[in-house]
């Protein structure tokens, strides 16, 4: 989805009972934008009702039932446009109206155990060369128990002296700390693994939400199965998941986070 095309599908929809209705910057008011939150929201049923819309927009997939926190982040991007248009003079208008986009919901991440890491780092991958790699990548990623958009951006150069150390991105508006990380005999032994790899990139990454997929496959091939209770993302209910089928995990294990099999 981008913010174009959901406003595009809005005008469109708009039109089924306003015709002569066009989204413009001098349009917005705190009426239309709620009305925009709830498109973004129940898009997924006005698609089965008003087909042709997406005919004139069309897209690969059809849209799918959002939770509040994708529509929150959705609705972010829009304000953030909107508020570009404001800066630079691409409106009239000199701000935009109050408007409180609801607080995100997440439930309790929970821990996958140690000895779960360790079944996961030992499981033998040989005929899953790629999800193998990206074994290695969520391994090393629990030893050091950083946000994942911070992982990614990782250099080879972020290694100094036997340890990680590197700026969270968090930070770095306001007031930028550098992190250290002491590498333990596991985390060294990852690195090496990939230490001759093209390019200056710490590890061979792939996207994040490919990675995502790839957790749940590796969680599968180890045979790493815990019932555990979530909140589902869409639904804001309560659900049992199997651990392997869920993303809402920490890597890291509090009780030993020194030692060379902790974190």
């Amino acid at each position: 989805w981008s913010v174009k095309r959901i406003l595009d599908l809005f005008e469109l929809y708009k039109q089924k009972t306003v015709p002569l209705f066009a989204f413009t910057f001098e349009s917005i008011d705190t009426e239309l934008l709620r009305d925009i939150e709830t498109f973004i929201h129940d898009e997924h049923s006005l698609f089965e009702k008003h087909p042709d819309i997406y005919l004139a927009v069309p897209d690969s997939r059809p849209p799918k039932q959002r939770g509040r926190n994708r529509t929150n982040k959705i609705f972010r991007y829009l304000r953030t446009v909107i508020l570009w248009a404001v800066e630079e003079k691409q409106t009239d208008i000199v701000s935009i109206p109050k408007f409180n986009i609801s607080q995100d919901v997440y439930g309790t991440p929970y821990y996958i155990t140690i000895e779960e890491r360790n079944t996961l780092y030992q499981k033998d991958l040989s005929e899953q060369p790629q999800l193998a790699i990206q074994r290695d990548i969520f391994v090393f990623h629990c030893l050091i128990g950083c946000r994942v958009g911070d992982l990614l951006r990782m250099k080879k150069n972020s290694v100094i002296d036997n340890a990680i150390e590197y700026v969270p991105r968090k930070t770095k508006e306001g007031r930028p700390i550098t992190v250290r990380v002491p590498l333990n005999a596991t985390a060294k032994e990852i690195l090496n693994r990939y230490a001759k790899n093209e390019g200056d990139r710490l590890l061979p990454f792939i996207s994040e939400q490919n990675y995502n997929y790839a957790i749940k496959d590796m969680f599968a091939a180890a045979g790493l199965k815990r019932m555990v209770t979530v909140i589902n993302p869409t639904s804001g209910e309560e659900e049992k998941r199997n651990k392997g089928n869920d993303n809402n995990y920490g890597c890291i294990d509090r009780t030993n986070n020194n030692s060379d099999t902790g974190n």
